[in-house]
């Protein structure tokens, strides 16, 4: 998202990472009240516009980690995946195996996606989990979304000078030490699972026309 980059981008070089989660937010608010759109996300919370990320703070030595992006250093690697989103990819597995078992091909499955059918409305409803702060609700979550972030769900890691730092997005399955390695994992799954039900259980498969699961980034360097 456009605001979430410019946003990191202005950010003071010292910023802490309440101080970056504060700011990222603020910017994603001043968009909503800008265009009048304060009524309309506050009416229907599933209209906010939402990212997630891992961000590297190079005078703090640390990564911050908001959603289900990936990082990998030393002996720590962290994907960061919802329980909620496991919850739900096990139900649309369970119903597109339910439709092979009624006689629907497997292309018919990855056409139409029966399982992504009957989990869509709770997909819809899932926003009003976004940073929410009540203590009762086991399945909230963060994410920009212009909403305050709870700095309890944000995962801050302290990097050693000169480790190598590899972050990622979730369009990668799994993140190895290196970008062929990753690549090589994906193009495995993408032949063995591509309906996401199995190996790489997901809340969607590989969209028909589409070369991929999910857009993904790589980015590995080193602090010295």
């Amino acid at each position: 998202m456009e605001i979430v980059c410019e946003a990191i981008a202005a950010l003071p070089p010292e910023a802490t990472m309440h101080e970056a989660m504060e700011h990222i937010t603020s910017a994603i608010a001043r968009f909503y009240r800008a265009n009048g759109l304060e009524m309309e996300i506050k009416a229907s919370p599933n209209k906010r516009f939402v990212a997630n990320g891992v961000i590297y703070s190079i005078s703090r030595r640390e990564i911050w980690q908001i959603g289900d992006c990936q990082l990998r250093y030393a002996d720590t690697y962290s994907r960061n995946e919802k329980e909620i989103d496991l919850i739900m990819s096990r139900a649309r597995a369970a119903m597109n195996e339910a439709a092979l078992a009624s006689g629907m091909t497997r292309e018919e499955i990855m056409r139409d996606d029966p399982g992504r059918t009957f989990i869509r409305p709770f997909l819809e409803r899932q926003a009003l989990l976004q940073n929410n702060h009540a203590t009762e609700l086991q399945y909230s979550f963060p994410v920009f979304d212009g909403t305050p972030i709870g700095p309890t769900k944000v995962k801050v890691f302290t990097v050693p000078a000169g480790t190598e730092v590899i972050l990622a997005s979730d369009g990668y399955p799994e993140v190895f030490p290196t970008l062929a390695q990753s690549e090589t994992h994906l193009h495995r799954l993408l032949d063995s699972d591509p309906m996401c039900m199995h190996e790489n259980i997901s809340t969607k498969g590989i969209i028909p026309g589409n070369l991929s699961f999910d857009d993904r980034a790589y980015i590995r360097f080193t602090h010295h």
